[in-house]
C-alpha cells in the first residue's frame, strides 16, 4: 500500500476537527455546568476557532478563555496557548502548551493535543527570551523582586526566568537597602543577566511587602536595559548617551564608506559597458555577460545613494547625542542603542534602535 502524507494545512484542518469534537468531552464533572451553560460553550468554542483562522487572536483568546471557565480542558488550553503564541505572548503560550500536556497526557484520547503541545512547547523554548537575576549583598529570601509589579518567589531566583518579549520593569526593596528599579527590553532568544545591589544603607527608610501575586511563569531570551530609574551601579550622568554617540558617529562613517565603495564598483561596471559597448552597440557573443554586469550597475547605484544619505544621517544623529550629553554626576539613567546596517535589493539604510 503506498504511503500517504498529510500537508501541513490538511494537518492543521484535522487537529482543529479533533479539537473541536474533543473540547467539551471531558474535564469537571456534569454536574458542575448546566446544559445550557455546555450548549453555549460549544458554540463559543466554535466561534472562537473562526476568529482565530482569522487571525483576531485577541478575540478568539477572550473566548477561548470563557470557554475554559466552564470545560477546562486539554484542547483548550492549546488553543488559548496557540492565540498567545499569535499574540506574541511566548512565555505565556508555553505556560498554557504545558497546562494542555498536564490535563491531556492521562487521556489517550489527547494524545495528538498532547503530542502537538510539546512540539509547539520545544518551538517556543529557542524563541523565550529569560532573565538571570542576581542579588548583591542579599540572599533570595530576604528581598522582596518584581517582575511587573509580580512578586518573584526566592526559589525561582535560583535559575533564569522566562519572559514574553517587550519590556519589563524590574524592582527590589529590602529592609536597610535603598529600593531598585530598572526597565529592560527582552528580545526573542537571548538571556540577560540583572544585578541588582541591595546594600546595607542605614539610611534607607524599612520596607513592608504587599503580598501580591507571585510571578506565575518564566519567560524566555535576549534583554537590553533602557530608561532605568536607577542601575545595578552608579554611573557618570551622560556616559550612556555620549557611548551611544560614539557608536552611531562610527557606524554612519561605515555606511558612508560603504557607500562609496558601492559607488566605485558601480563605476567600474559602467566603465566596462562603454568600453564593450561603443555606440551603444555590444556584441552578441557577450550578451549575457553584459547584461549581468548592466544589472549590477543598476542596482549599485540606488544602493550607493541610500548607503551614503543613511551614513550622514548617523553621523548627524551621533553628532548631535555627543553635543548634548549631559555632563553632570548626579543621573544614574543608563542608554544603550544598537545600529544594524540593511542592505538588501535595491534598499539601503540604518536601523537605529534603543533609547538615548
Amino acid at each position: 500500500m503506498p504511503r500517504t502524507t498529510r500537508s501541513p494545512r490538511i494537518a492543521e484542518w484535522w487537529l482543529t476537527c479533533v479539537l473541536a469534537a474533543t473540547v467539551l468531552a471531558t474535564s469537571a464533572p456534569a454536574s458542575a455546568q448546566t446544559a445550557d451553560e455546555l450548549a453555549q460553550a460549544r458554540t463559543l468554542f466554535s466561534d472562537a476557532l473562526r476568529d482565530q483562522d482569522q487571525k483576531h487572536f485577541d478575540i478568539a483568546l477572550e473566548k477561548f478563555r470563557r470557554v475554559a471557565a466552564v470545560r477546562d480542558t486539554a484542547p483548550v488550553r492549546y488553543r488559548i496557548g496557540s492565540c498567545l503564541e499569535g499574540l506574541g505572548n511566548l512565555a505565556q503560550a508555553t505556560a498554557a502548551y504545558q497546562a494542555a500536556v498536564d490535563a491531556g497526557q492521562a487521556d489517550r484520547a489527547q494524545d495528538d493535543v498532547v503530542r502537538a503541545s510539546r512540539t509547539r512547547i520545544e518551538a517556543l523554548a529557542r524563541r523565550v527570551p529569560r532573565v538571570s537575576i542576581s542579588l548583591s549583598g542579599r540572599l533570595p529570601g530576604d528581598a522582596d523582586v518584581r517582575i511587573d509589579d509580580r512578586r518573584v518567589p526566592p526559589e525561582a531566583l535560583k535559575e533564569t526566568i522566562p519572559l514574553d518579549p517587550g519590556e519589563h520593569v524590574i524592582t527590589a526593596t529590602a529592609n536597610g537597602s535603598k529600593p531598585f528599579r530598572t526597565v529592560v527590553f527582552l528580545a526573542e532568544g537571548g538571556v540577560a543577566p540583572v544585578t541588582i545591589p541591595l546594600d546595607p544603607d542605614p539610611n534607607a527608610p524599612p520596607f513592608v511587602p504587599t503580598g501580591r501575586d507571585t510571578l506565575e511563569s518564566p519567560v524566555a531570551t535576549v534583554i537590553r536595559p533602557s530608561d532605568a530609574a536607577s542601575t545595578s551601579a552608579p554611573t557618570k550622568g551622560g556616559s550612556g548617551q555620549r557611548t551611544a554617540g560614539v557608536v552611531v558617529v562610527a557606524g554612519g562613517g561605515a555606511l558612508v564608506v560603504s557607500g562609496v565603495v558601492v559607488y566605485i564598483l558601480r563605476a567600474s561596471a559602467v566603465a566596462t559597458l562603454d568600453d564593450a559597448c561603443p555606440g551603444g552597440m555590444c556584441p552578441a557573443a557577450r550578451r549575457d555577460e553584459l547584461d549581468a554586469t548592466r544589472s549590477r550597475a543598476l542596482v549599485y547605484g540606488p544602493v550607493a545613494a541610500g548607503l551614503g544619505i543613511a551614513g550622514v544621517a548617523a553621523l548627524g544623529v551621533g553628532s548631535y547625542l555627543l553635543l548634548t550629553a549631559p555632563t553632570n554626576d548626579t543621573s544614574t539613567t543608563r542608554s544603550h542603542a544598537r545600529i544594524v546596517p540593511v542592505v538588501g535589493g535595491n534598499v539601503a539604510g540604518l536601523e537605529i534602535s534603543g533609547a538615548f
